[in-house]
């Protein structure tokens, strides 16, 4: 994984390029997670919503501009899992109201902001077993893999699968002021 940044006026543009090889062949996902500021709860977006949609579920969610909470993106499922993706998204931002970060990509992506990192999701067995972080944990996926995972279901289907390959994309993260 290669990542260049360039400073650009507001904005710093971050050029990725990911070359998985062929001995991995089915990955969850190709992108980047950082963390932000626990304050930055309010959430916009321009894509496909309101409710969470993954690359093999997205024709109830329409694309438009929406806006929620990070706290609401939560999904309560019986086991902790993978939770409020967002597809075709051309860009979003997080802030407390006032100012904040937005983040916009070339090509359209897929994102999730949660107050749970996936090590959280992996280890709790139940939701009660989960306590939320103050930060926001984001997700910013060039791939997504759809989500069948063959323990009680159908497997994903190949098309929306991941595998070996390079993977390049580029977004820009920038300040962003809310609209009063």
């Amino acid at each position: 994984h290669k990542t260049v940044y360039t400073l650009t006026g507001r904005a710093l543009r971050v050029d990725e390029d990911v070359r998985i090889p062929k001995s991995i062949g089915d990955l969850p996902r190709i992108g980047v997670e950082f963390a932000l500021a626990p304050d930055l709860e309010q959430l916009t977006w321009f894509g496909r919503g309101p409710h969470e949609s993954y690359p093999d579920r997205q024709r109830g969610a329409a694309v438009g501009r929406f806006t929620s909470t990070v706290t609401d993106q939560y999904v309560p499922y019986v086991m902790p899992q993978e939770h409020g993706l967002h597809v075709d998204t051309r860009r979003f931002a997080l802030h407390d109201g006032a100012v904040g970060v937005e983040i916009a990509g070339t090509e359209p992506f897929a994102f999730s902001a949660s107050h749970y990192s996936a090590e959280d999701l992996t280890v709790a067995t139940h939701d009660v077993d989960l306590a939320p972080r103050p930060e926001v944990i984001v997700h910013l996926d060039h791939r997504h893999r759809g989500l069948g995972t063959l323990s009680c279901g159908p497997d994903t289907l190949p098309e929306y699968r991941i595998g070996p390959g390079r993977y390049r994309w580029s977004w820009a993260l920038q300040p962003f002021v809310a609209q009063r």
